[in-house]
């Protein structure tokens, strides 16, 4: 079995999933973020950070996909993604929208009242491997791949079948006690059948990217209940991040699926 460690990262939490020999990466954290994997690894559970056979990257936001390139130049550990995740920023409204994302994040660093930090990463990812929905992990094959898009179109998320968890990165957030879907919602109809995707599954442990660890009981109704806010109209500063993020290629691409 395998024991969940949480970092409260510079604007995320990030999930270390430790075995006796090996280490799973739930997501690859903020640029910022760097410091603080290898301060854990090394001298709060006392391994190397070669024992991280695996990362996955759940999509190409900042917070979740900073770090990915460096950890393979730098420690050499495997990337895991979904197939289509280059088409997010691909192209010249792609990098327009990945300079969006970085201010973003930049600007939930600053309401969060954290010192600003370098978050600018490559807006391409060459992952050594690319996962359909049901994969198993390599390395990892007690953990699988669950393709639930709408906040991107590239969204994945990590199942774990024995102990009924799921690593959902941002497809549900957690704040002042109240869950919330994630802003932007891109991709509404996509979101939509993720959630009905998600109440079939037998969960009873959610991490959250942003909200930490959550125990649920009706897991049904939990992921029901959640699907009337993809219709909700936003307001102030949450209508302008929708505004401000749809230049992405992709979303243009899937608008006749979603």
């Amino acid at each position: 079995m395998y024991k969940i460690h949480e970092i409260k990262g510079h604007i995320q939490s990030i999930y270390i999933f430790e075995y006796k020999d090996k280490i799973l990466l739930a997501d690859c954290a903020t640029k910022a973020d760097m410091l603080k994997i290898e301060h854990y690894i090394v001298n709060k559970i006392g391994r190397k950070m070669g024992d991280i056979k695996l990362a996955m990257v759940s999509h190409m936001h900042p917070d979740h996909a900073g770090l990915a390139s460096a950890f393979q130049k730098k420690y050499n550990i495997p990337i895991v993604s979904h197939p289509n995740v280059n088409d997010w920023y691909r192209g010249s409204f792609g990098k327009l929208q990945h300079f969006i994302d970085v201010l973003l994040a930049w600007y939930v660093s600053i309401k969060m009242k954290n010192p600003p930090k370098l978050m600018w990463y490559p807006s391409k990812l060459k992952p050594n491997y690319v996962l359909e929905d049901g994969a198993p992990l390599p390395y990892f094959n007690d953990w699988q791949i669950i393709y639930t898009p709408g906040h991107t179109s590239h969204d994945i998320s990590l199942y774990h079948k024995q102990s009924k968890t799921i690593y959902l990165g941002d497809v549900i957030l957690k704040l002042k006690n109240k869950y919330l879907l994630p802003m932007p919602i891109t991709l509404p109809g996509l979101m939509k059948k993720t959630l009905n995707k998600l109440s079939e599954i037998e969960i009873e442990n959610l991490l959250l990217a942003h909200g930490g660890r959550v125990t649920i009981e009706q897991n049904k109704s939990f992921f029901y209940n959640l699907i009337e806010q993809v219709g909700e109209k936003k307001k102030g500063i949450f209508k302008f991040i929708n505004l401000i993020s749809l230049f992405s290629p992709c979303i243009r691409k899937l608008e006749n699926i979603d």
